[in-house]
């Protein structure tokens, strides 16, 4: 059953400086209705998250609506650009996978590398810093934090 407060988190119809705030929260609401079981505890959580959103928005009115879209543009989510690297790097291949360059492998033999008889994971093209100047790359200057540095 959907929260009575639900409605109150809509955005579209705010100016864009204002959905800027309100945005994130109202998807943050969304996903917790969807996530978590109806109850007392989930209502109070949804009404204690309306208010926190209302409070912010009406925070928003006190800045220059073109300083505040200026600011939440420069101000991006930090992307963990080595546990994206690490998580690339275990990636298991997929079954028609074909490597290059008369690389070969045969999962019945176990290795040095393999020796559970594992199914390759990662790339041979790449080590660890060139996946990571790679992700960087592709992201364009999304990468923000320490997490890239």
């Amino acid at each position: 059953m959907q929260s009575i407060v639900i409605k109150y988190f809509a955005f579209a119809h705010l100016p864009a400086h204002l959905q800027v705030v309100s945005k994130p929260i109202g998807e943050l609401a969304n996903l917790f209705e969807q996530l978590l079981p109806d109850g007392p505890e989930k209502s109070a959580g949804m009404r204690k998250l309306l208010e926190a959103k209302d409070c912010f928005v009406r925070s928003a009115l006190d800045r220059a609506p073109n300083v505040l879209i200026e600011e939440a543009q420069r101000a991006r989510i930090a992307i963990d650009v080595d546990a994206m690297v690490s998580r690339f790097l275990a990636w298991k291949l997929p079954e028609d996978f074909y490597p290059d360059c008369g690389i070969t492998f045969d999962g019945r033999k176990p290795d040095a590398l393999n020796p559970n008889k594992s199914w390759p994971t990662g790339t041979n093209l790449f080590h660890a810093g060139q996946a990571k100047a790679m992700f960087e790359h592709a992201l364009g200057g999304a990468a923000t934090g320490a997490a890239s540095a």
